[in-house]
């Protein structure tokens, strides 16, 4: 079942947060223009999915990838429809991804009978790095793209002035780099268990910011973002390793 999870799960986070192009998620947000974004999102979903899930060329395999599909759209215009009436962006978008998680678990447990498969054919070990690398990569992805909308919906939700990112040198892009970097460090420790790491990453970030954390407004800014940076960071880590049984 492991291994058809990080293959379903590395199709999810390539097709959200690789491959879905701002234009689509505002195009779904939005009533007029909402069906054709998810059109075009589902094609690419399927072809994901469809790619990740090659080692396991089988009829199962083309049922749950069409399920899996069919179930990410419908949710995500239930996210989009629901967002409109009750805007709660963060709510919605964690819902929404805790949903597309529990659909992939129910596929990969569908899929956990099919044994006459390319992945069963190959060795144990073969198919044990295969799902690890799987998982790794998709954990790089989700702290990467999806920390970073998450994010952008933290900074926006408390209403911070995410100018301030960088120290006030008017730099927005170095501030979000800084913290794609830092989730990017953080969730690699603890794959690995490097513990000490975080702690000498995290006082590292605040002795190079010292100064400027007598702004009252950029301390605001640091602790929250280094906080949601590190919450994103832990909770991906930390869920790929009970995965891995780690």
């Amino acid at each position: 079942m492991v291994e058809a999870f990080a293959l379903l799960l590395l199709g999810h986070a390539a097709a959200d947060f690789v491959f879905q192009s701002d234009s689509v998620v505002a195009r779904k947000a939005r009533s007029g223009t909402r069906a054709s974004a998810l059109i075009e999102h589902g094609a690419i979903l399927l072809l994901c999915h469809g790619v990740a899930l090659a080692p396991i060329a089988s009829l199962e395999a083309a049922l749950a990838v069409a399920a899996v599909v069919l179930v990410h759209i419908v949710l995500d215009w239930a996210k989009s429809v629901a967002d409109e009436r009750w805007p709660r962006p963060l709510l919605f978008f964690l819902l929404d991804q805790a949903l597309h998680i529990l659909t992939i678990a129910a596929a990969a447990l569908y899929l956990a009978g099919s044994e006459q498969t390319l992945l069963w054919a190959l060795p144990p070990e073969s198919v044990h790095w295969l799902a690890v690398l799987a998982l790794y990569v998709s954990a790089w992805i989700l702290v990467w793209r999806g920390g970073e909308f998450f994010m952008s919906i933290l900074l926006a939700a408390c209403k911070l002035d995410t100018s301030q990112a960088d120290g006030g040198t008017g730099d927005l892009n170095l501030g979000r780099l800084i913290g794609v970097l830092e989730r990017l460090l953080v969730v690699t420790m603890v794959l690995e268990h490097a513990w000490a790491g975080i702690g000498l990453l995290v006082a590292a970030k605040s002795v190079a910011r010292f100064k400027e954390l007598d702004d009252r407004r950029f301390s605001e800014y640091y602790l929250v973002g280094t906080l949601g940076s590190l919450l994103v960071a832990l909770a991906v880590g930390l869920s790929i390793r009970e995965l891995l049984g780690q």
